[in-house]
């Protein structure tokens, strides 16, 4: 799919992309309100690693839509999973897959680059002090 950058103007687009992969499934798949949402919550959690916005280039982040289930349910279910990417100044869509999943689901994972990752034990580590004992 041809990348889309993640904002409010570009909702219908985004909407469409997600129509488009989700088919007629409508109860654990993604909006483009959910979409967004992503968007700024990957932003915050990859500034509070990585410190600035000039470090978050190139970071990207997973997600499947839809909620946990509790370990007694037994039936699968379609769900969307969703990657975004971080470029100059915009996150983007960059994927949209429909999977079936069992319970596992609204998970939001975080992949950094070599560069973001260093950036980030660096700032985690002056956090603390290691008892030479």
């Amino acid at each position: 799919m041809k990348p889309i950058k993640i904002t409010l103007d570009n909702s219908a687009a985004i909407q469409a992309a997600l129509n488009l992969v989700n088919g007629a499934a409508t109860a654990h798949t993604a909006s483009a309100n959910s979409i967004l949402k992503l968007a700024m919550l990957a932003e915050s959690k990859l500034i509070s690693l990585v410190g600035s916005k000039k470090n978050a280039p190139g970071a990207v982040a997973n997600w499947s839509s839809g909620e946990a289930l509790p370990n007694a349910y037994k039936y699968s279910r379609q769900i969307s999973f969703i990657t975004i990417e971080r470029r100059a100044k915009n996150w983007y869509l960059t994927r949209v897959s429909l999977v079936t999943a069992w319970r596992e689901a609204g998970k939001v994972s975080l992949v950094l680059t070599h560069e973001q990752n260093v950036i980030a034990i660096n700032k985690f580590t002056t956090q603390y002090y290691v008892s030479p004992k």
